[in-house]
């Protein structure tokens, strides 16, 4: 009955189309809590700028985040930013999400890449210790937004 009154005013396909994309996977940051401000607001203009819905998580180092903590039936892909600690965390959720992005530039992240830890083919990294973490994460959600964070006029924002 309520669906038909919704019908009626022309509202019954945008909620439906709402619901349904509330329902889809949806990505998520997990950022390292309490100095990643700039790295957070950079991959909340993107996903403003495509209008995508996205979750955040913020992880602090004296108490990390674990996987049983995360909705991972609900997650498509986990952004990384400035986190990759604690030890076999990313090996974990790589295997129940379907990519997993590391943007980081502490040398631990480094050291992992080198020692080969053994991540899925479904983990991109981008890791530069002579950049902030802020940049790295602006950079690469800049280039895949198209004009999406230049139509937002944060060019100027760099970090």
């Amino acid at each position: 009955m309520a669906f038909n009154a919704l019908e009626g005013l022309g509202l019954a396909k945008p909620i439906t189309t709402m619901i349904t994309m509330m329902m889809q996977k949806k990505p998520v940051v997990l950022y390292h809590y309490p100095d990643k401000a700039f790295a957070v607001l950079a991959a909340h203009l993107f996903f403003f700028a495509t209008c995508l819905l996205v979750m955040f998580f913020r992880n602090t180092v004296c108490n990390p985040i674990a996987s049983n903590q995360l909705p991972l039936a609900i997650i498509s892909n986990i952004y990384l930013l400035d986190f990759v600690d604690p030890s076999g965390f990313v090996q974990e959720i790589s295997s129940k999400v379907s990519r997993v992005v590391v943007l980081d530039h502490y040398k631990t992240a480094v050291d992992c890449g080198e020692n080969s830890c053994s991540v899925g083919e479904n983990v991109e990294r981008v890791i530069d210790i002579r950049r902030s973490g802020a940049t790295i994460v602006f950079d690469y959600f800049e280039e895949r937004a198209g004009s999406g964070l230049k139509d937002l006029n944060v060019v100027s924002m760099r970090v």
